[in-house]
């Protein structure tokens, strides 16, 4: 859990509670465009991809476990399924997450979630960035790219600079969504 990964979290969290005030969902690619609509001068949210939202959501999960709040990412749904992904649906029920989410009264809990924030960011603010040699960088890459598709492919040019972003410590997802403009 990075600092980056917490404002992107603190930029979901608005969003999230408005759906849950809706009783909707919304898509991953749909939560990352509305994140970007709403912070349009954010470089690093400007860089967000659907592939991230999910693990950004976990972190959400994290402060929703921890203070006994309904789960809100089960809000958060594939665009070609309509539903939350297979990891989500073998531990959670997402129909009876989304009862108890539509039915919970959410006008107190963002007191709660900023001190979790900032009590994250405290820990956060004591780990820099991992530097990789080259070879252990290309390697993240490349299990990355086994479990998440890239779209579009990379050329060996774009595959070169991600690999030299990710040596300096930037994280793999960011520094693809850089490279390939999405």
């Amino acid at each position: 859990m990075t600092k980056k990964d917490l404002r992107i979290v603190a930029a979901f969290y608005p969003i999230l509670i408005e759906l849950a005030g809706r009783r909707a969902l919304m898509t991953y690619l749909e939560l990352a465009n509305e994140a970007k609509a709403r912070h349009p001068d954010d470089p690093l949210i400007k860089t967000l991809i659907p592939r991230s939202v999910s693990r950004r959501l976990s972190i959400l999960r994290t402060f929703t476990d921890e203070t006994c709040h309904p789960d809100l990412s089960c809000l958060i749904v594939n665009t070609s399924t309509g539903e939350v992904g297979k990891a989500y649906s073998d531990t959670y029920d997402p129909l009876e997450q989304r009862v108890r989410v539509f039915a919970y009264d959410w006008s107190s809990v963002a007191p709660s979630f900023q001190s979790f924030l900032e009590d994250k960011l405290d820990v956060s603010d004591a780990t820099k960035p991992v530097k990789l040699k080259r070879d252990a960088a290309k390697r993240a890459l490349w299990d990355y790219a086994k479990t998440n598709d890239i779209v579009p492919v990379p050329n060996g040019d774009q595959v070169e600079i991600m690999v030299r972003r990710i040596m300096t410590g930037e994280e793999i997802a960011s520094a693809i969504a850089s490279v390939m403009n999405v």
